[in-house]
Order: C-alpha cells, then structure tokens, then sequence
C-alpha cells in the first residue's frame, strides 16, 4: 500500500469516527451533543444538557485532535462537575448512568 492509499484509510477512519461522535447521542434522554464544525481540526464537540426550560446549558466542551489521543483536562474536569451537581441535586438514576456512559465514550 502506498502513502496516498494509506492516506485515504486513515481519512476514511476519521469520517468515520466524527460521524460515530455525532450520532452517538442518538438514544440520550437527558444530553445530547453538538459539533458545530465537523471539518475543523481539532474538532470542537460540546455536550448540553437537554433544555428543562427553552434553554439547553452547555456542561463541557472538547477539543479532539484525531491524530493525538490526548483529552484535554478541562472536559474531564467539566463532565466531573456535572455528574457530581447531578448527583448533588437528586437527578435520576438514568440521567447519571447517561453521563457516566459518555464518560466511558470519551475514555474518561
């Protein structure tokens, strides 16, 4: 295989994957995920907490760099903050497994 078809495989991969990442929040009740630009390198995705009101409340922001497997200590510290205010303020049992499974999605 040469570089150029090599390229290709990892281009391929990476479609993939953003496309993986914006439909991953396809059964979430209580977030939901949004990529404002899917073609910006690092790729900007922000998780919300779906609106209680007419408001959605942005709970973390990350930047992925799909050549850096490195995840920013601000995501981990922002999805950190928001199980421990759901689990402070009496959130359903469903709603904290949701977040705790975009923890997992993410690695963190």
């Amino acid at each position: 295989m040469n570089f150029k078809q090599r390229i290709c495989r990892v281009q391929s991969q990476i479609d993939k994957l953003q496309w993986e990442i914006v439909e991953a929040d396809k059964n979430f009740k209580y977030y939901f995920i949004h990529v404002p630009d899917m073609c910006s390198e690092p790729m900007e995705v922000r998780l919300y907490r779906r609106p209680v009101s007419n408001e959605s409340i942005m709970v973390a922001n990350l930047r992925i760099h799909f050549l850096d497997i490195y995840i920013g200590s601000d995501f981990v510290d922002q999805i950190e903050s928001e199980e421990k205010y759901q689990l402070d303020h009496g959130a359903p049992t469903e709603q904290i497994d949701e977040i705790k499974n975009i923890k997992s999605l993410f690695g963190v």
